[in-house]
């Protein structure tokens, strides 16, 4: 029987299956720092359009309450001159985004903001006629916020399974 007195095989191999087991390690490590820089730029991204939605909605909440102030002001606290000043100064406030719907008491102003993306967001108020407390007109009681909302996107799902027809060829022996 003849002995090889020389073990370099194993080591290579050591060497190699190492070599092998880092190079795998290190495409996952890769794989998962890729996948979260990924979900990183979708998370700002979805934070940046939320965020520029609800500033357009607050802006018009913003201009809403300036109207309200101003009106209370010019209308020396009597309810027709209040709400006369009010539907005026609203008026210019209608737009695509922005529309009212009045009624006896109340006036409905819906802002439907919508970004490039295709996000929706929806502010919903209802502004009261004036409420005085002794002479004092209370301007936070005017404005009620019904929603507030970031609309959802409309997903459609596919149902539809595909089948395809296969060729089994079988052979008899």
């Amino acid at each position: 029987m003849i002995k090889f007195k020389t073990r370099t095989g194993s080591s290579s191999i050591l060497v190699i299956l190492l070599v092998v087991t880092m190079v795998v390690f290190g495409v996952l490590a890769m794989m998962s720092s890729y996948s979260g820089l990924k979900m990183a730029r979708k998370t700002a991204q979805w934070t940046q359009d939320y965020y520029e939605l609800e500033s357009k909605a607050e802006i018009m909440l913003y201009d809403i309450k300036n109207i309200v102030h101003q009106s209370i002001v010019a209308s020396n606290t009597t309810n027709q001159d209040y709400w006369t000043s009010l539907n005026r100064a609203l008026q210019e406030l209608d737009s695509s985004e922005v529309t009212l719907t009045y009624d006896s008491d109340e006036i409905i102003v819906k802002g439907d903001f919508v970004n490039s993306s295709g996000d929706r967001f929806l502010a919903l108020l209802t502004l009261e006629n004036l409420a005085l407390d002794n002479d004092i007109a209370i301007e936070e009681d005017l404005i009620e916020i019904n929603t507030w909302k970031l609309i959802p996107r409309e997903v459609e799902y596919e149902d539809a399974i595909e089948f395809k027809d296969l060729e089994v060829n079988i052979e008899n022996d």
